[in-house]
């Protein structure tokens, strides 16, 4: 049995490409305006701002703008692999599910944006939580770098 569960944490990440099916409209629809893609996006526009987590509610939740809008990303094509690891354990020592993205450089820094954006904007509002990052970058398997999400 126990080399049973050695080889479970073994198992490795499936990938799967993601690509639009015949039944999404093409890129110049509706279906995804007030979308951005990474390379129409401009890091300097990327603010984080509180606001309250429901109308009228005292708890606030952090929100990402791009200018004065909801920051709204449209990425196709990326390349996911996803699987149980047994190097990644949560709280409870349980394997957690991981998914890893290949990353062009557009998409990871505008990812980083965001995370620098509402890390600086949680420390300015009095949090002493420790920051664990969106994205760790990783050094990739193919020509993008990747990402694991958390």
């Amino acid at each position: 049995m126990a080399s049973d569960n050695h080889i479970q944490s073994d198992i490795l990440m499936e990938e799967e490409q993601i690509e639009p099916s015949d039944v999404v409209a093409s890129e110049n629809t509706s279906d995804h305006e007030g979308f951005l893609t990474p390379d129409a996006m401009s890091l300097s526009n990327i603010k984080a701002m509180l606001v309250p987590f429901y109308p009228g509610s005292q708890m606030m939740k952090l929100k990402l703008l791009h200018g004065d809008s909801p920051l709204q990303l449209y990425c196709s094509y990326l390349k996911i692999r996803f699987g149980v690891n047994g190097k990644f354990l949560d709280n409870t020592g349980r394997r957690r599910l991981n998914f890893v993205v290949d990353l062009n450089p557009s998409l990871c820094s505008i990812l980083e944006a965001c995370d620098s954006n509402a890390q600086k904007l949680s420390v300015d509002s009095g949090s002493t939580s420790e920051w664990n990052p969106v994205v760790n970058p990783m050094k990739g398997f193919v020509n993008y770098p990747n990402a694991r999400i958390q």
